[in-house]
């Protein structure tokens, strides 16, 4: 049997309070997928956010601050071998609304497969913002050229 996976890293530049915020978001879809009565979302996520967020799975990625250093700027840190990459650019849409409306950032990821399967390999990459999220794959884009894809 094959195990599919997305491999995900990203780091999102906004300030440390918003690693905890999304850690608080993802601590909540977790209790949406265990239908638990009472499931608490951060202070300040809208009804409309919050409804969107329901619809969403959890990310099932690593939630850390960086500091930053001379390599890299300070932001959210976001990894995970098995991550949901929508999933990640819907908490962080929400994110960006309440800590950086303004901000537009992408992040990209691969897709991964335990055994050798026609639809098991590629990725995919994201932009998003406050309004919107623009989001496509790998195999979208090569079904494009189907001349290109057409075994031969």
């Amino acid at each position: 049997m094959a195990t599919y996976h997305h491999k995900i890293a990203a780091l999102l530049p906004l300030p440390r309070k918003a690693a905890d915020f999304i850690q608080q978001i993802e601590t909540a879809l977790w209790q949406v997928l265990s239908d638990e009565p009472d499931v608490t979302f951060p202070n300040g996520v809208t009804a409309e956010e919050r409804e969107l967020l329901e619809g969403t799975s959890p990310m099932s990625c690593e939630i850390e601050w960086h500091a930053g250093d001379k390599w890299t700027p300070a932001g959210v840190w976001l990894a995970g071998d098995e991550g949901d990459a929508m999933s990640l650019a819907q908490i962080a849409q929400v994110a960006i609304r309440h800590f950086d409306p303004s901000l537009l950032w992408g992040f990209e990821w691969s897709c991964d497969c335990s055994r050798p399967r026609l639809d098991a390999y590629g990725g995919g990459a994201a932009v998003v913002g406050a309004d919107r999220i623009l989001a496509f794959y790998t195999s979208d884009w090569l079904a494009l050229f189907s001349d290109v894809t057409r075994v031969r």
